[in-house]
């Protein structure tokens, strides 16, 4: 290790934006169990190559070899279980700290449902509109009422972060017909439709307002994807039946992650970090 530092070059300082210190990169990592991974610092002066940075690990599992340098290898462990050896690692420069990163390491493998990943709804659109179009009957006049209606879909995605199924949800506001059978008025009634990852599609009336129906549609129809595994192997839906409340507690929303993992992914392994809002 040297600490040459070239005058008229400050190591410590990002090369490109003066004002703040040289980043760790990558910025978000989720890694498999045993794996290891490269980290740098980016946008260091070249003459600067050789000055004394050195990484270190703040808390967490795994290590990193070598341990001075503008780069390094983090090892990750053989095991993760609770997410408890997710590592933060530091870069450090003569000055002290400069950057920090944590790492999330999945150490579950089955590629089974553990989160909802729900994007904003789109007003004014709809996915397929297969029960709207069957109620309304004639679309453009329909639309021309200015009528509530968007569309949502959602990714449920496994604990890697990859997509095992797609599902969509519409909500729109049901119209009142003159004596041609053309919508000609609005309600203050609301239906919504689902379509299920293997095609299927059903509607049925939510409410009391717009919103409430955004919420009633992801509530109702997200809940019996899920599966918490209890010891007989029944789903916890078998055996409670108010179960499509468990949204009281995870308020599906769109634009934002539901957190379904069961008891098996949350004891033997973590899983994306990125998908983990409140760890």
């Amino acid at each position: 290790m040297t600490n040459e530092i070239v005058p008229g070059h400050d190591c410590c300082r990002d090369t490109l934006v003066t004002t703040r210190t040289p980043r760790i990169h990558p910025r978000k990592i989720t890694m498999n169990t045993g794996e290891n991974v490269n980290l740098y610092l980016k946008t260091v002066h070249p003459d600067c190559f050789k000055s004394c940075f050195t990484w270190r690990i703040v808390s967490g599992g795994g290590y990193v070899d070598p341990e001075f340098g503008i780069e390094t290898y983090y090892h990750a462990p053989p095991e993760n279980e609770d997410c408890g050896r997710n590592p933060t690692i530091e870069a450090n420069c003569t000055r002290g700290n400069m950057d920090r990163i944590t790492i999330g390491i999945n150490g579950y493998g089955d590629s089974v449902l553990a989160y909802f990943d729900i994007m904003d709804w789109r007003e004014g659109a709809f996915y397929q509109g297969i029960v709207m179009k069957a109620m309304v009957r004639d679309l453009e006049l329909y639309i021309k009422l200015k009528p509530d209606f968007a569309t949502t879909t959602i990714y449920h995605r496994d604990c890697s972060g990859a997509r095992i199924a797609t599902t969509h949800a519409e909500v729109f506001q049901i119209a009142g017909f003159d004596s041609q059978m053309k919508p000609n008025r609005l309600f203050r009634r609301w239906m919504a439709t689902f379509y299920s990852p293997t095609g299927d599609h059903f509607g049925v009336e939510v409410g009391p307002t717009y919103e409430d129906g955004k919420y009633v549609v992801l509530r109702q129809n997200l809940a019996p994807f899920v599966d918490f595994k209890m010891p007989t192997g029944e789903t916890l839906a078998h055996w409670l039946p108010w179960y499509p409340r468990w949204a009281d507690k995870s308020q599906p929303k769109a634009g934002g992650i539901v957190d379904v993992r069961n008891a098996g992914m949350l004891d033997e392994g973590c899983c994306n970090q990125d998908l983990i809002l409140d760890e």
